[in-house]
């Protein structure tokens, strides 16, 4: 895990969206939201960091922080 937030000064009334396919990011900020994309394995759905990118404009989104994505994942990004 990894403690991001410690050298940035981000305002509380920004919003934050860490996109991630492995839970890494932590943000120590009252207005983070992190999203997590799914394999679709377990029953869930499939959700690439793809679409999670595309909706992050629709949560009034400041500030987008993409984790460490696989090559062929980050091509479209």
């Amino acid at each position: 895990m990894i403690a991001f937030q410690q050298n940035l000064e981000i305002p509380a009334d920004e919003r934050l969206i860490p996109i991630e396919d492995t839970p890494e990011l932590r943000f120590n900020h009252s207005n983070a939201i992190g999203l997590l994309a799914s394999r679709g394995a377990l029953g869930e759905a499939r959700v690439s960091t793809d679409d999670l990118l595309g909706a992050s404009p629709y949560r009034a989104t400041s500030r987008v922080f993409c984790g460490l994505q696989q090559t062929q994942k980050a091509l479209p990004l």
